[in-house]
């Protein structure tokens, strides 16, 4: 009995092994093959014979490159002299007021941006890059000779005033204003708003210099720029309580 057992087991051992052997052997043949067919066709099965297949690398040759848009230059040099361009041909001195007021402009820009940044995803923070962008519209009409002004797309008019008055209403009832000399720096937000708004009212005073020489209409902008410092005023002191600050 024990023989017999044996025998089986060697047998059913002896089967197994050439099963086995039998699987390389055939794995071993399509292996081969495969090598083959991919020296003849190096595209794969899917493109067809060789001289109608097109490799990968071909067909992205045959896409057209998307043309890069050149840097923009940072260092003209056309203002070594002391001179600089504004919406147009024109060139005027670096001491012009309407480069001056430029600049008081482009500063509040930057110290809003600054502000923005303390209030990240947050309605102030959207509400003060929609400030931004009305800095820029007062930006372009400053730099356009008043001859070209109808090159602007986009300009501030009597609407945009009366949405400032409407959102620096909506504050004012949010935030009761005390009556009394603030002293900045509750916080870093409030001191940044504050910030913003003494350059906005001295970037007003240059811009009132443009309108008393005739460079620029203060119909709208002087308006604009003037609830805009008042509305920094009472942002500044809305986030001195939080609230406002939050997203």
């Amino acid at each position: 009995m024990d023989r017999l057992r044996h025998a089986l087991l060697l047998q059913l051992s002896f089967e197994l092994l050439f099963g086995l052997l039998f699987l390389v052997l055939v794995f071993s043949v399509a292996s081969t093959r495969r090598h083959r067919s991919l020296h003849q066709n190096p595209a794969g099965s899917f493109a067809g014979p060789v001289e109608h297949s097109v490799t990968f690398e071909a067909r992205l040759s045959t896409v057209p490159a998307r043309p890069r848009r050149p840097s923009a230059k940072v260092a003209t040099r056309t203002g070594d002299g002391g001179e600089t361009s504004l919406f147009g041909k024109e060139r005027v001195r670096k001491t012009d007021p309407r480069i001056e007021a430029l600049g008081d402009l482009d500063e509040a820009q930057a110290v809003l941006g600054l502000a923005r940044s303390l209030a990240p995803r947050s309605s102030l923070g959207r509400e003060l890059l929609e400030l931004q962008r009305g800095l820029y519209l007062v930006m372009a009409e400053v730099a356009t000779p008043r001859s070209a002004l109808s090159r602007l797309k986009e300009r501030l008019d009597g609407a945009a005033v009366a949405q400032l008055d409407r959102a620096l209403d909506t504050v004012k009832k949010r935030t009761p204003i005390e009556g009394r000399f603030v002293v900045p720096g509750e916080n870093r937000l409030s001191a940044a708003l504050d910030h913003a708004r003494t350059v906005v009212r001295r970037a007003e005073r240059q811009v009132v210099q443009c309108v008393d020489e005739g460079y620029v209409s203060g119909e709208d902008l002087l308006p604009w720029l003037n609830r805009l410092s008042d509305l920094l005023f009472v942002l500044a002191r809305a986030s001195e309580r939080g609230p406002r600050a939050k997203a």
